[in-house]
């Protein structure tokens, strides 16, 4: 969750939500507070997006001229194997079912491409919740076919040096 106020710098939103709002009335646990970039407020919480949601309103009417947006954790997932005439819908519509306690906006089927076999494999982005109950179970049937499902793995290259764990504006070759 980020914490925004035009004009006040992180010390001044900072002293202004805590003397404003009392997180255990909430019922969030807050695993850390750091500042952003632009001087704004990150915390890092424990919790469900309801609870997410009684903050941002309970610091919205306590603390007027602020902005918070919530950010959720997504992972991206790769599923390959599946039909050639699903469409994105049946896709989304099976990895709810599969999972069983999916919210509106929990998972994304960002791009469905076909492979060398006739078949598609989806890209998938989820709540990282969502993500590793995916990913834990492997395999999903998707219309007729049993789909293997697996996380993304990004890899840092440096597009100036070729090497690996930095990227071009951290080069040091």
């Amino acid at each position: 969750m980020v914490v925004k106020a035009e004009g006040k710098q992180y010390a001044e939103i900072l002293r202004s939500i805590k003397s404003s709002v009392n997180i255990d009335d909430v019922g969030v646990k807050i695993k850390s507070i750091k500042k952003t970039v632009k001087g704004d407020v990150m915390l890092e919480f424990q919790g469900d997006t309801d609870k997410a949601e009684a903050l941002k309103r309970d610091i919205l009417n306590k603390n007027e001229g602020t902005r918070v947006e919530i950010r959720n954790k997504d992972e991206t997932v790769y599923v390959t194997g599946i039909d050639g005439d699903v469409d994105c819908r049946e896709i989304r519509d099976a990895l709810e079912k599969c999972v069983g306690f999916v919210n509106d906006g929990d998972i994304r089927v960002v791009s469905v491409r076909p492979n060398q076999y006739g078949n598609q494999n989806a890209t998938v982005v989820a709540r990282a919740n969502v993500a590793k109950e995916l990913i834990k179970r492997r395999r999903i049937k998707i219309g007729w076919t049993e789909c293997l499902v697996r996380p993304r793995v990004n890899i840092v290259r440096c597009f100036r040096c070729l090497e690996f764990g930095h990227y071009k504006s951290e080069c040091q070759g």
